[in-house]
């Protein structure tokens, strides 16, 4: 378990802070070893609270947040991995949110998130990933509701034992697609992505710069009709067995300013493909093969810069 919050380096600095200052002032985490001796009470005394990110909580649930939320300078709430936390909690909340982020919390209704829809106007960066297929299929009716969303992410929805093969209408997409500020869009992991998804939300996202399709089933004419949307890309994450070498090469033509292709984990593709795309560029593009190209190699394409490290999981914030 970790907390994270605008406050102090470890539990007697935070002790310390409350007491003397009444207000946090830098950051602190707090591991596992040291959770008997600290109380989520202490942050109801730390006025301008701006920052909140809880791990593995486990300390009453709901219950225990009603009071940290209410604090009248909260900007952004992170919650990872509780299974039981509905939501509820958020009743409380005064201030209007610029970052809410949910992962792993199974239990979270999206209709406690509805129901402070008018404090969430100003919401810039939104994340709901990994959590009940009811958070999915009714996240279109928060997205209406937060115009200003500039990052948006609804990683690991899968057809499996707990959601048996659902599918979803147009709704999603085209609440996606009138997000005209959107420049940040991550559905990794994500089962129910179609090509249709991606015509509609290319043609309704004209901000859009960064694109995550990592591990879906998206075909070649869903990605190359995003390319030809959005010229503007600079980002691309794809990985799925239904794209060949000649698709992508498609799609860097068309985003001529594109910045970085990662097709990692897709194993179908042949180590051929950055000779594929060499040519001459105004910047290099870089290019990510992670678990597709083994072994490093001293061979210089043109225009390429070969990444070597392993890509970076959506789900996990900054």
């Amino acid at each position: 378990m970790y907390i994270q919050a605008s406050g102090c380096a470890n539990v007697l600095q935070l002790r310390r802070t409350v007491q003397i200052y009444k207000k946090l002032r830098y950051n602190y985490r707090l591991l596992s070893r040291r959770q008997k001796i600290f109380s989520l009470g202490i942050l109801t005394k730390c006025k301008k609270l701006k920052q909140l990110s809880l791990n593995l909580l486990n300390q009453g649930g709901d219950s225990s947040l009603k009071e940290i939320v209410a604090t009248e300078t909260l900007e952004e709430l992170i919650i990872l991995r509780q299974d039981k936390l509905t939501g509820s909690f958020l009743t409380n909340l005064r201030t209007n949110l610029k970052t809410l982020i949910f992962v792993n919390c199974y239990s979270l209704l999206i209709e406690n998130i509805l129901s402070v829809a008018d404090r969430l106007t100003a919401l810039t960066r939104l994340e709901l990933n990994y959590n009940s297929i009811n958070t999915l299929q009714n996240v279109h009716l928060l997205l209406d509701k937060t115009p200003n969303l500039e990052r948006l992410s609804l990683e690991y929805y899968k057809n499996n034992l707990r959601s048996p093969w659902i599918k979803l209408g147009n709704e999603l997409p085209t609440a996606i697609g009138r997000l005209s500020r959107l420049r940040e869009l991550c559905l990794q992991n994500n089962d129910f992505v179609t090509d249709e998804w991606l015509t509609t939300v290319a043609r309704g996202c004209p901000a859009l710069r960064s694109v995550d399709l990592g591990r879906t089933w998206v075909h070649e004419r869903g990605l190359l009709a995003l390319c030809r949307e959005r010229p503007e890309l600079v980002e691309l994450v794809v990985s799925t067995p239904f794209v060949k070498d000649e698709d992508l090469e498609a799609c860097a033509r068309h985003c001529a300013g594109l910045e970085l292709l990662d097709v990692s984990y897709s194993h179908r593709l042949p180590k051929t493909l950055p000779a594929r795309l060499a040519w001459p560029r105004a910047r290099p593009l870089r290019l990510r093969m992670y678990d597709v190209l083994k072994e490093k190699t001293e061979v210089h394409y043109e225009g390429i810069t070969l990444l070597w490290d392993k890509p970076r999981r959506c789900s996990w914030p900054d």
